[in-house]
């Protein structure tokens, strides 16, 4: 077989004004077709179109975050060609294996979703100064910044709360264990600086 000659095509299709403009039109069409596929894939109607998904979908719905698009936390936020077909191969092979009734329950089991999303998805709307309560201060700057932990390693729940099939790490009791597992300060002045004295 005799290979292509690029430079040959090339100069073919500029030279062909119709196969050109034929080119330009089917490149657009695939790429709308693509666009169009990644807005309806990142919408909450689609996730709840399957019935392992009903309680991470329920849980959205009485969560803080339930005026926020799936994509905007789950997706990645680098937006290069890579990770957007990496999503979207992701989700491609999520509707496989609900075609099989082949997947694993709960959905997300270990938060591992959380555990993929950026810091850029949370900063979006969210400030690494915030304030928990008056009561309580979390160093979240030193958290993701030094220590390279994204938000939702801690608040994984945070976009489907109450949901009993998941450990909810927000909790003090995941706080102190990460604490003592990385031999940091377990004191209670650490993240409860306003401690009255006997409490």
């Amino acid at each position: 077989m005799k290979p292509i000659n690029v430079a040959k095509v090339v100069e073919r299709i500029k030279n062909n004004k119709k196969l050109a403009l034929s080119l330009t039109v089917a490149a657009a069409v695939v790429i709308l077709l693509l666009a169009g596929g990644v807005v309806a894939t990142s919408k909450p109607a689609f996730c709840n179109r399957c019935h392992e998904m009903q309680p991470s979908y329920n849980s959205w719905m009485t969560s803080n975050h339930a005026t926020v698009d799936c994509g905007s936390c789950h997706a990645d936020f680098s937006f290069s060609v890579t990770s957007v077909a990496g999503t979207e191969l992701h989700i491609l092979r999520d509707m496989f294996l609900h075609s099989k009734n082949d997947y694993v329950a709960p959905i997300n089991k270990g938060s591992v979703l959380s555990k993929a999303s950026s810091f850029e998805s949370c900063s979006v709307c969210h400030s690494s100064k915030r304030l928990i309560s008056a009561r309580i201060t979390t160093a979240h700057k030193t958290h993701s910044e030094k220590l390279h932990i994204t938000c939702v390693y801690c608040h994984n729940r945070v976009g489907h709360p109450n949901n009993k099939e998941y450990d909810d790490r927000s909790k003090m009791k995941s706080c102190i264990a990460c604490h003592q597992k990385k031999r940091a300060s377990v004191g209670c002045k650490t993240c409860h600086p306003k401690t009255p004295p006997g409490s």
